[in-house]
């Protein structure tokens, strides 16, 4: 491992023990990705069958070649809930390796995100300030304890005010179906249920959830899909299967194995 991310990983390391979200039930993986080293705080609600998740990345400022400052990217700070039941039946559609990886592993993606956000709540992004503050977190010879505890704190003050509250809220996959699906748009659910599988995540639930407008959405989904495939059927096409075959899975009650 290289230099700078073993200092990293050792600001992780020292970063999780000192925000303390074990006593809320919070368990912790990381990984490496380039220059970067990138975590996860998770908590599994077994009764809901779900996973709330905080996800950090630690970077560097300046120039690869000049590494000045390890920080928190504020552009990489996300919380979501992941709905394994949900995951679990997209997996089975997609039914490809690269998707594994997401859902068994560290959650990772528009794949193993169900919601990030809900409607008229204020996670408050412009809050997250310690890459503005720019607190130097080490400095040759060794980890800025001292800063990193302030950096600590900041975080788990962001957090307690608006993102556990959000955990709270989004506490089964029935209140994603009443406060989102029902309650906003169609052209809003991507503001809420992230990534290119959105169509794909929102009839699921709305199978799992058993809500009316479940045909009345399939209907409109796969004849916008097929509309798509006339006008760009290479941007199209794989879409309009993957939404094809989950419509075939859903219908034929087959899901009801795996979930």
């Amino acid at each position: 491992m290289k230099k700078e991310q073993e200092i990293l990983k050792i600001i992780n390391n020292n970063f999780i023990k000192e925000i303390g979200l074990d006593w809320l039930g919070f368990e912790s993986k990381s990984f490496d990705i380039n220059e970067t080293h990138s975590f996860f705080m998770y908590r599994e609600s077994k009764e809901f069958n779900k996973k709330d998740v905080i996800h950090f990345v630690f970077g560097w400022e300046g120039s690869l070649e000049k590494k000045e400052n390890p920080f928190i990217s504020e552009n990489h700070f996300q919380t979501w809930v992941l709905f394994e039941d949900v995951s679990t039946i997209l997996y089975h559609i997609l039914d490809k390796p690269e998707y594994e990886y997401s859902l068994y592993g560290t959650f990772l993606g528009e794949f193993g995100m169900t919601v990030s956000d809900l409607p008229n709540y204020d996670k408050n992004q412009q809050w997250l300030v310690p890459t503005k503050n720019k607190l130097s977190l080490y400095k040759e010879g060794g980890i800025q304890m001292d800063n990193l505890r302030k950096t600590s704190e900041i975080i788990f003050e962001y957090l307690k005010t608006y993102h556990l509250p959000f955990f709270e809220r989004v506490s089964s996959l029935q209140v994603v179906n009443d406060e989102i699906i029902d309650k906003v748009p169609k052209e809003e659910y991507g503001n809420y249920i992230p990534g290119r599988f959105m169509n794909a995540k929102v009839l699921i639930i709305m199978k799992l959830c058993k809500n009316t407008r479940y045909s009345e959405y399939r209907d409109w989904a796969l004849g916008a899909y097929s509309k798509g495939v006339d006008i760009n059927p290479d941007r199209y096409l794989e879409d309009f299967n993957i939404i094809k075959s989950l419509v075939d899975y859903l219908d034929s009650g087959k899901y009801m194995g795996v979930v």
